[in-house]
């Protein structure tokens, strides 16, 4: 799934077929397209001139690309740690809370 190529630098959209770097708001024929395919795959794209967006729509789609398995890094293992002993930490409160509950109200001497 791309996003619309943008020219972090400059602020410029890039068409996708010819690679020109064009600033939207001085360019009046851009023009932006968005797929999206049965597959659940979606994509964005961005022309400068009509023409490009028609020549680029009549070749075959790009393959629908397999989900990306993102790396699993330290931090976010540090996360999911930290989730598990809030949940533990709360679940041992909630047991401690229901045993006094029940000693207060004359259950268990």
């Amino acid at each position: 799934m791309q996003d619309v190529p943008v020219d972090e630098a400059e602020e410029l959209l890039v068409c996708d077929l010819c690679g020109r770097r064009f600033d939207a708001e001085d360019e009046p024929a851009w023009l932006g397209v968005e797929i999206f395919r049965p597959e659940g795959d979606w994509m964005n794209v961005v022309f400068c001139r009509q023409e490009h967006a028609a020549e680029w729509l009549a070749r075959p789609l790009p393959p629908v690309r397999p989900p990306g398995v993102l790396p699993r890094t330290m931090k976010n293992r540090l996360v999911d740690w930290s989730i598990a002993a809030l949940f533990l930490f709360a679940l041992g409160l909630m047991l401690l809370g229901s045993y006094t509950l029940i000693r207060l109200l004359g259950g268990w001497d």
